[in-house]
């Protein structure tokens, strides 16, 4: 079997310090003739562990996985990360998930712990990588306006509407993404027909309130409003709802997957008096929405 660069990790977000250490994996992998391999979970490990507790998440699977073949990784692993999983030690998880891809090197961030109670640390890893005889090489932590990148940051900045900040840590836009689904048809009762998503429902939804975004349908992009919210103008929904305008156009994307970036921030979710108010702010999220987003 040809050796291996190998990584593991949750990756949510998959975030610029993310995107560093797999792009060391992919260089040296191809540097040195080898494969380069991510190892990551099907799941957030709390969900699992701690499932009335565990944190929301930045990125659903399967975008996780098309983000992390997208930095030239030939080969994802995923793996299941379930109670049998949750329960081996930190030999036998090493035993189990890098020793059969015959590797050459492991490269991890400064904090990576794993196994049973994530008993497994950075002294044991180097302690085991020297008898197995493989190169265990740890990546710095990544910092912007000193602030260290991390998922749960990210998590803060977009709970903030703070999109500038998700992107510079993500190196991308934020995205939400879902599938289509039935609405109750008020937008287009204004004129303003919308695509109603239902999200992963661990996904991190952004603040509440009107966003300017980018949709990409049959390889063309398209300005949208995005409302993250409650509808209190009609009647307060018990949780947000996510609905895509796409100004001047007309598509039939029930039970289509759709993907958008969150490009800025318009304004806050509010209850307007009339339907003629809400109408007219509208067309003014409308305006800014193109001078926002030139395509």
């Amino acid at each position: 079997m040809t050796g291996s660069i190998v990584t593991i990790g949750r990756f949510d977000g998959v975030h610029v310090g993310h995107q560093s250490i797999i792009r060391m994996v992919v260089e040296k992998a191809t540097g040195n003739h080898l494969r380069s391999v991510v190892l990551t979970f099907d799941r957030h490990p709390l969900k699992t562990l701690e499932p009335e507790s565990h944190p929301e998440i930045l990125t659903p699977t399967d975008l996780r996985v098309r983000l992390i073949k997208a930095l030239g990784v030939d080969e994802v692993k995923l793996i299941k990360f379930d109670k049998r999983f949750s329960l081996l030690d930190p030999e036998a998880f090493l035993d189990s998930v890098v020793l059969p891809l015959n590797v050459k090197e492991l490269i991890v961030g400064k904090d990576f712990k794993f196994g049973k109670e994530r008993r497994g640390d950075i002294d044991f890893v180097t302690r085991y990588a020297a008898v197995h005889g493989f190169k265990l090489t740890i990546a710095p932590f990544l910092k912007i306006n000193g602030n260290k990148v991390g998922s749960s940051k990210i998590r803060a900045f977009l709970k903030k509407g703070d999109i500038a900040a998700c992107r510079k840590m993500l190196g991308r836009n934020p995205s939400l993404n879902g599938l289509v689904v039935q609405g109750e048809s008020l937008g287009a009762s204004l004129g303003f027909p919308t695509a109603n998503l239902r999200p992963d429902p661990d996904l991190c939804l952004p603040k509440t309130g009107v966003y300017a975004g980018i949709v990409n349908l049959s390889d063309h992009m398209y300005r949208c409003l995005v409302n993250v919210g409650l509808a209190p103008t009609f009647h307060r929904r018990s949780h947000p709802v996510i609905e895509v305008h796409i100004p001047g156009e007309m598509f039939e994307l029930y039970g289509k997957e759709l993907l958008v970036e969150l490009v800025s921030r318009i304004r806050d979710e509010v209850e307007f008096k009339d339907r003629e108010s809400l109408i007219g702010q509208l067309r003014d999220d409308t305006t800014k929405l193109e001078d926002m987003i030139r395509l």
